[in-house]
């Protein structure tokens, strides 16, 4: 349990600037890198991708194990379950559950592949670690400095706008709808395009 607080005042990552991340991880090298660089580059840019469309924070997303992974609605529903061995609100004696819709299942499906992982943990890395190799990546890239944490802000203000405010705030698995309006953004013009498909 922590007594901290969420934080709050963080802008949420752009698609562009998740874009331009990714086309650098991704870029040819100068020189042919080892396998474990190659490795590294393409789990950053797994988590990276899967953070901001899942809306977990970064413990969440590091404690991920295959067995944790529940896909028995996969056939029905077409999604995965995930339960974090721990999350943030437990103390409140709320259950997390983050839903994986067909885009987190096919990074993690991906990555799984590529990393020739069958059981077990699924990144290796801390949640410190993680942030630190993004920072690295960044400054390689001369692009701007941003953090994983912020990655949330970007599921929060883009499921905000097109599900609305109590859809992010089961993303997001926030106890406040008052926390959850911290992290999503209002998008007005998100919210005019469902606002016109609805009435459609």
């Amino acid at each position: 349990r922590s007594t901290a607080r969420e934080s709050d005042g963080l802008p949420a990552v752009t698609r562009d600037q998740i874009t331009d991340l990714l086309a650098s991880l991704m870029e040819p090298p100068k020189r042919k890198p080892r396998p474990s660089h190659r490795l590294a580059a393409h789990r950053l840019a797994t988590m990276v991708e899967l953070q901001a469309e899942s809306g977990m924070r970064s413990s969440e997303l590091c404690s991920m194990t295959v067995e944790l992974i529940d896909r028995r609605f996969e056939a029905d529903e077409g999604v995965w379950l995930y339960e974090p061995p721990e999350h943030k609100s437990e103390h409140y004696r709320k259950s997390r559950v983050i839903v994986l819709m067909e885009t987190e299942q096919n990074l993690l499906s991906r990555w799984m592949k590529v990393a020739q992982i069958t059981s077990g943990i699924l990144f290796e890395v801390t949640v410190g670690s993680y942030r630190q190799n993004l920072q690295r990546a960044l400054k390689r890239a001369g692009l701007p400095l941003w953090t994983p944490h912020q990655l949330r802000h970007t599921a929060a203000t883009e499921t905000r706008g097109e599900f609305g405010l109590d859809a992010a705030q089961a993303k997001l698995g926030h106890a406040s709808r008052r926390t959850t309006e911290i992290y999503a953004e209002f998008d007005l013009k998100a919210y005019i395009q469902r606002v016109r498909h609805t009435s459609d």
